[in-house]
């Protein structure tokens, strides 16, 4: 297995820019381990959803696996500050999201992968970042309130114990009234 640290290995060293590529079937073929730093600001729609000053720290390990498919399994982490939606309290929140992808070569074969989450790898090559955002992006909370059943703006809601009809006018009943004055 052979091991990239991108902050200290000389080789790896160049993987530090986010438009870099990694050739990731070839990582495969020699099950590989990545592992690093990329600045917050290298990741352009996961740096709009919150404020975060430092780096994205992550661990990839490349590998085929049993059905033969190239591989990367890993972990990305990152101290995020999200603002609470109802209370707009900011909120630091330790994102640590999991990462397991399956490298295909078309949009076809990504939709044959039912249960498998994907990236299209056309060329032989990913920027680090593009395998990396969007699990960060996916593991943001929807809710970053700290106590979401004691903050004062969660609505309320009382329902009556029973089903309550509206009586509705009926159509016809213009109708009646027109008959009535004509008596």
């Amino acid at each position: 297995m052979h091991s990239y640290d991108v902050a200290r290995h000389e080789k790896a060293q160049r993987l530090n820019t986010r438009m870099e590529a990694i050739a990731p079937k070839k990582l495969c073929r020699k099950q590989a381990l990545i592992k690093g730093c990329l600045p917050v600001s290298d990741f352009p729609r996961y740096s709009q959803l919150g404020r975060s000053s430092g780096s994205v720290e992550f661990r990839l390990d490349f590998a085929y696996n049993e059905l033969g498919q190239a591989n990367v399994k890993g972990e990305a982490r990152n101290e995020i500050s999200l603002v609470c939606q109802r209370c707009l309290v900011e909120v630091s929140h330790e994102l640590v999201t999991q990462i397991d992808l399956v490298i295909v070569t078309s949009e076809e074969h990504a939709r044959e992968l039912v249960n498998l989450d994907s990236v299209v790898v056309e060329e032989d090559t990913v920027a680090l970042v593009d395998l990396l955002e969007d699990d960060l992006i996916l593991g943001v909370p929807e809710q970053v309130c700290p106590n979401p059943d004691a903050c004062k703006f969660t609505p309320q809601f009382q329902f009556s114990g029973g089903i309550v009809e509206k009586e509705k006018p009926s159509p016809f009943e213009i109708l009646g009234i027109l008959k009535s004055d004509k008596n």
